[in-house]
């Protein structure tokens, strides 16, 4: 089974942008202080078209509290809290956010881009790359036919008639 890892360092506010593959498994993660107090940390999704989507939430202290929605599940590991997503559809394509809360305050600690793509856009891929190795197999092939008929006695340009100086 593959997996992605979408991870960020939320020392600063950032952005990423992550690519994976439909059936693809797919971690997000998100660091999370257990010092801090009345703190809630949440994972929220957005899709272009549609109101923001809350994926799960978590205390900042240790907690064993785990949400599960159709495929998606968000729960602590230690010191950070992660958005895992099995089997990536893709309608799974969206900004995804972790959110700290802090009584009335709610600070966006970091954003993903997660991007998921058809197999049929890797196989193209893979079949173009394969016409451009044969395509320079044969110019290399061709340059040495070229090389091997032209007369050791010529310098310069040569025609099936005769030799030019250049």
């Amino acid at each position: 089974m593959l997996m992605v890892f979408c991870m960020l360092s939320v020392l600063r506010i950032g952005r990423k942008y992550c690519t994976a593959r439909v059936g693809e498994d797919v971690t997000l993660s998100c660091m999370r202080w257990n010092k801090l107090k009345q703190t809630t940390l949440f994972w929220i999704r957005l899709v272009a078209g549609n109101f923001p989507e809350v994926l799960g939430g978590t205390f900042s202290f240790d907690s064993d509290r785990v949400t599960k929605t159709r495929g998606i599940t968000a729960k602590q590991e230690p010191g950070k809290f992660v958005l895992h997503i099995t089997k990536t559809k893709l309608s799974d394509t969206a900004v995804y956010y972790c959110i700290k809360v802090e009584q009335l305050r709610m600070t966006f600690l970091n954003g993903t881009f997660l991007r998921i793509t058809e197999m049929a856009q890797n196989i193209l891929l893979s079949l173009l790359s394969t016409v451009l190795a044969i395509c320079l197999i044969v110019i290399a092939f061709l340059i040495y036919t070229i090389k091997t008929k032209t007369p050791s006695h010529c310098d310069g340009i040569y025609t099936s008639f005769s030799c030019f100086a250049v």
